[in-house]
């Protein structure tokens, strides 16, 4: 690795010992690794252990192959199969229930194979981020019979990267890769967890001897197939390059272009960074960006013809690019602070830089190694003269823009993963998960958390939330049952349903009794709304801040239970008919969202994240956003507004905070290949509610599908049970729309979302 690579990647936030310096970009072409033992080992016990990071959503092509018959372990259309196929005969042929289309961040992937064991479905074990996955698609899988001697470890070629030469080539980022021959391991041999932050992460392998024609290969430059476990089993690199070997890795994941938030006519390829034109327009944004600290990376045009209509953009935020003009005559910066033009003739091999400084919001942009700017004197170390400045924190990221009327434009991003044709300006480094901020909540499960249960029709304890709730709604799944809100303000067993808009019921002593827990609640007895013998239940946990204390600095008193370092706070009032009187939410900025509850009302749900409007919208009922009078809004950081009522008030405030929390809208496309909406994090919940058209409030976690596709969902304004037929997918980045059901995505339909993390994107494993 280059000394200028090991520059840019240094900084805070490393989350393991051990760690992984580099992988190897195969990329759907001839590229492949190859050997052929000169002596059979155990064909019959093996495990196979590796970290991928895939190209694309729909296919990943085969990461390893033996050419005898068709024999191989591959992603196809985003699904996994092992399979071997041999004279006309599936002797395997395995697609475990788990799609890998995340591009966004790494997988850990283990193959377990021992043909002796006498039950089938011991013979072949799958684990994805250490997780073994037993459920099958389809009812034609095979497993191999006792005792099968498959070509793994035979004297025959072997193949990383391609079933056989020139078939079924990966499209993946391949990382620390171990072969063991005769020995069945378990992911905990090769990967830990984090404690502190939730990560999977890659643990130094010591379990002992890699056998015959076992192998460690790293995919370092200068020894890419080199075998570092001290059998000496190295393969041969076939149109691989030291070229191929880039930074990007498990312990430290790189940003690339998007495959899901680009043109579909965009090809995109050699690691997601290289971006080629089409006739007319096409973009890709990048997979991620931080919120704050000083970053640095740079676009290599390829190829550039100024003849015909060739534009490229390098947009990074809204207003703020560069731009070359139609006739390649000049090089444009364009913004609200005003114009500037170079004149220079762009060409083919020119560098162009970008450099940001989030915390500050400036940004600068520069071609071969000068800096340009509309005012002053550009130096991004010093932070004058910046091309653009912006407000923080910003939402966009970086994007590629092709207009073109032909094959004239060709840019390959960089974005810290190679070396850097420049390099940085002081204080600036590569925008690698390494250098990324840390984050406000690096365990957002300690502050927000999702878990399932069985009822038992007698008095139970439900543990496993991992902190004390203060906010707690639950949900029978398998039964249409009402909704049940309580919070540790009003008491645990004072109840509102999102579903209705029932007055508050005191459930002490009946059969929802509830007791909030130091790790969950407790249900005193049956009730088929959250205890129900045979029925299963879901309950979303938030933490506040326990019973709350007076809050006396607004013209309303009011008991608030405040965690700012979420952004969620519990307040509850007395309403004097004033809707211009100001309400203490102890956050410490403005909400975004705010639900409010009293009596018999239906509940009230105020934001301006739709529109930038005062909008209404009803938790109980599917109607469309309302507009309502400015009195209701101007809420400041320290205050909401009352309501014009007389009685006593709950209000459930939300704040977005970067990587735990996200409110925000999405425009629906109609599609099967609907919108990518960009969170910042990995979500654990998401709640959807169309605003233009009446639609319910749809309600999805990842507990409830550890695995994608998402498709289980609940509506929080109906009683009805669990139910199963959009698709998303949840990613380490955000979420996918997969349908185009009215709900979620129809056709410029605007749409409405609250999501929750699971990991910040700077922790996030890619998601099965």
């Amino acid at each position: 690795m280059s000394t200028v690579a090991k520059k840019v990647i240094m900084g805070s936030g490393a989350v393991a010992e051990f760690e992984v310096e580099q992988s190897l970009i195969f990329n759907n072409d001839t590229a492949h690794l190859k050997r052929t033992p000169g002596t059979a080992g155990n064909r019959r016990t093996w495990t196979l252990s590796f970290w991928a990071k895939n190209l694309m959503a729909d296919d990943g092509g085969s990461f390893f192959g033996v050419d005898v018959g068709s024999f191989y372990f591959e992603i196809e259309v985003g699904a996994i199969k092992f399979a071997w196929l041999n004279a006309g005969v599936w002797q395997i042929k395995l697609v475990p229930i788990v799609l890998l289309r995340d591009p966004a961040s790494w997988y850990h992937i283990l193959l377990a194979v021992d043909t002796t064991q006498s039950t089938s479905t011991n013979r072949v074990k799958f684990y994805f981020n250490g997780v073994q996955i037993t459920s099958f698609n389809g009812d034609n899988n095979t497993f191999p019979s006792q005792n099968l001697e498959t070509p793994m470890n035979g004297a025959y070629e072997h193949f990383i990267g391609a079933t056989r030469a020139g078939e079924r080539s990966a499209n993946s980022y391949l990382a620390e890769m171990h072969l063991l021959d005769g020995a069945v391991k378990a992911p905990s041999d090769f990967i830990e967890t984090n404690s502190d932050t939730g990560q999977l992460v890659p643990k130094e392998y010591e379990g002992g001897s890699y056998g015959t024609n076992g192998f460690y290969l790293k995919f370092a430059s200068d020894a890419l197939g080199t075998d570092s476990s001290g059998e000496g089993n190295n393969y041969t690199a076939v149109n691989l390059a030291n070229s191929d070997v880039v930074i990007d890795a498990p312990t430290n994941n790189c940003m690339t272009l998007n495959p899901l938030e680009k043109t579909s006519s965009q090809p995109l390829t050699e690691g997601n960074l290289f971006a080629g034109s089409v006739s007319g327009e096409t973009y890709a944004a990048a997979t991620y960006y931080p919120t704050g600290g000083k970053f640095y990376y740079e676009y290599k045009l390829v190829q550039y013809s100024a003849s015909g209509s060739a534009v490229a953009y390098f947009k990074h935020h809204s207003g703020s690019y560069i731009w070359n003009d139609v006739f390649g005559s000049s090089y444009q910066i364009i913004g609200s602070e005003g114009n500037t033009t170079i004149s220079n003739n762009w060409a083919s091999g020119n560098i162009i830089q970008i450099a940001v400084d989030e915390t500050a919001g400036k940004l600068w942009y520069g071609r071969n190694n000068t800096w340009y700017t509309v005012d002053g004197t550009p130096n991004p170390a010093t932070g004058s003269g910046p091309s653009h400045t912006f407000t923080t924190p910003s939402t966009q990221r970086p994007l590629i823009d092709i207009r073109t009327g032909g094959s004239q434009v060709q840019i390959e991003a960089n974005y810290g993963q190679r070396d850097f044709a420049y390099t940085p300006p002081s204080g600036f480094v590569a925008p690698t998960a390494k250098n990324l901020p840390e984050p406000a909540i690096p365990l957002p499960s300690a502050h927000f958390n999702t878990v399932l249960y069985a009822g038992t029709g007698s008095a139970q304890t439900i543990s496993g939330v991992g902190f004390q709730p203060d906010f707690s709604w639950t949900k029978c799944r398998s039964a249409a049952t009402w909704h049940r809100l309580v919070d540790a303000v009003r008491g645990s067993n004072k109840e509102y349903f999102s579903n209705d808009a029932y007055a508050e019921i005191n459930s002490a002593g009946g059969a929802r009794a509830m007791t909030f827990e130091s790790d969950g609640f407790a249900w005193g007895g049956n009730s088929g709304d959250v205890n129900g013998s045979g029925r299963n239940y879901v309950s979303w946990n938030w933490k506040a801040n326990g019973a709350g204390s007076t809050d006396t600095s607004g013209d309303i008193d009011a008991t608030v239970s405040a965690n700012p370092t979420s952004g969620f706070s519990i307040v509850k009032y007395t309403a004097t008919s004033d809707p211009d009187a100001t309400v203490p939410h102890g956050l410490g900025v403005a909400p975004e969202m705010v639900f409010y509850k009293w009596g018999s009302s239906a509940w009230f749900c105020w934001t301006t994240v739709i529109d930038g409007s005062n909008d209404r919208l009803v938790l109980d009922r599917d109607d469309a956003k309302t507009t309502v009078s400015a009195t209701y809004g101007s809420f400041t950081s320290d205050f909401i507004r009352g309501i014009d009522v007389s009685t006593g008030v709950i209000a459930y405030c939300f704040v977005s905070i970067p990587g735990f929390s996200k409110i925000g809208v999405y425009t629906g496309n109609g599609s099967n290949t609907g919108p990518f909406v960009n969170l910042g994090f990995k979500p654990a919940w998401v709640m959807i509610k169309g605003t233009s058209a009446a639609n319910e409030w749809y309600m999805y976690d990842g507990a409830r599908s550890p695995a994608n596709e998402i498709n289980y969902y609940l509506e929080a304004d109906t009683a009805d049970a669990e139910a199963g037929m959009d698709k998303f997918d949840f990613l380490s980045n955000g979420f996918k729309i997969r349908n185009a059901y009215g709900g979620s995505n129809t056709n410029n339909g605007v749409y409405l979302y609250m999501a929750f993390a699971e990991a910040p994107f700077k922790y996030a494993n890619a998601r099965p």
